[in-house]
């Protein structure tokens, strides 16, 4: 992918963007008509040579599933995009101006928080992180905070167990875990956890709050608040699908593909979800994890709406084959998609594990669902 086709959701300095502010808030559709100078067409769409992707899928090691597709038809032109909303075309313009050297970075830090055999020095043992992990994601769904503070919340946990010389024990992970939620609500929640509430309701009065405030300046001192702009696979998928919309409108538009491409992303978040679980992934770069979790996602979309062979199929099919052409590793993508594919079946096999993933997961696409049904209507 050429520089400027490269627009992850993300500032200069890592964080994730959020163009649309309180001020822009407050305009209305008619705010919007009225007040907007006229806009300049931006025309950056990716170019996708289908015959050329065809060859290169021969090349890299795609799975079989995105490798022999053909198209129904050659009578796939485009219709015309309307006019852009004013937070749209803000969000498209920090994008096109910062969206590359973003994308550049994140790759390039990527590489740098790798953790390899992350517990081998503790004596924390793998069943009892996941069941943390697992534990995080029913406090968030209790709070109903989004995807955002858990991935948070993980990398924090994860980043400290990797980064501290003290020897861990299992006994460790409950405090741990309770402030990583703590840290990863204020940094990504309009309304954090409180410190009472964290107190009592989720520590049981077993932990001081003295303990915990001890703890939560530990943390952030030894990760030398590099917390703050840190970059999560969720960071990664959002990255991808944010370029996706911004060239591909006219797609979406065309085949009224906006529920499909959300449905799509939150199928590939799930995925996501599921990994964090499992220790070993720590060492797997986030874009890597991130494509591996969209192809899955797009395997197992197309076959639950059986669009299979149909122009939606055959157009993003391409797209994958294409962001996976274009973010080359030297671990295969057959390898990320066959781990992925063994640890869902492990995930679902555990029993000291709820069922908070499956329950979101559902609660999510309901809501998509009526979303969707309540704009057709």
């Amino acid at each position: 992918m050429n520089k400027e086709n490269q627009h992850p959701n993300l500032n200069g300095n890592g964080k994730k963007t959020n163009p649309k502010s309180e001020k822009d808030k407050k305009f209305s559709k008619e705010d919007n008509k009225e007040n907007i100078p006229p806009q300049k067409k931006i025309n950056k769409k990716v170019e996708i040579d289908f015959e050329e992707l065809k060859k290169s899928s021969r090349i890299f090691n795609i799975p079989s599933f995105l490798a022999n597709l053909e198209p129904v038809n050659n009578n796939n032109v485009l219709t015309t995009t309307t006019r852009k909303d004013y937070a749209t075309f803000e969000t498209e313009r920090l994008l096109t101006d910062y969206g590359a050297d973003i994308f550049k970075f994140m790759k390039n830090e990527e590489q740098k928080i790798l953790n390899s055999n992350l517990l081998d020095r503790h004596e924390l043992s793998p069943g009892i992180r996941t069941k943390m992990i697992d534990w995080m994601l029913e406090v968030f769904n209790i709070f109903d905070y989004g995807h955002e503070s858990f991935f948070t919340s993980v990398y924090i946990l994860d980043s400290y167990i990797a980064n501290t010389e003290k020897t861990l024990e299992n006994k460790d992970i409950h405090l741990l875990g309770m402030v990583c939620m703590f840290i990863a609500s204020k940094l990504d929640e309009a309304h954090h956890i409180k410190t009472d509430f964290l107190f009592e309701r989720i520590g049981h009065k077993n932990f001081p709050k003295e303990l915990i405030k001890n703890k939560e300046k530990e943390i952030c001192e030894l990760l030398e608040y590099k917390v703050f702009t840190k970059t999560t696979t969720l960071d990664c998928i959002n990255s991808f699908f944010s370029d996706f919309h911004q060239n591909n409108r006219d797609f979406v538009e065309k085949y009224s593909a906006h529920w499909f491409m959300e449905m799509f992303k939150q199928t590939a978040i799930y995925y996501a979800k599921l990994i964090l679980h499992f220790d070993k992934f720590n060492a797997l770069p986030n874009c890597f994890k991130s494509l591996g979790c969209i192809m899955i996602a797009f395997e197992k979309v197309r076959n639950l709406l059986n669009i299979n062979q149909s122009d939606e199929d055959f157009y993003l099919s391409q797209w994958v084959k294409f962001i996976l052409n274009q973010n080359k590793y030297e671990i295969s993508f057959d390898f990320i998609y066959k781990e992925i594919h063994d640890h869902v079946k492990i995930y679902h096999n555990l029993d000291y594990v709820s069922n908070y993933l499956e329950v979101i997961y559902k609660r999510d696409m309901e809501v998509l669902n009526r979303k969707y049904v309540k704009n057709t209507i």
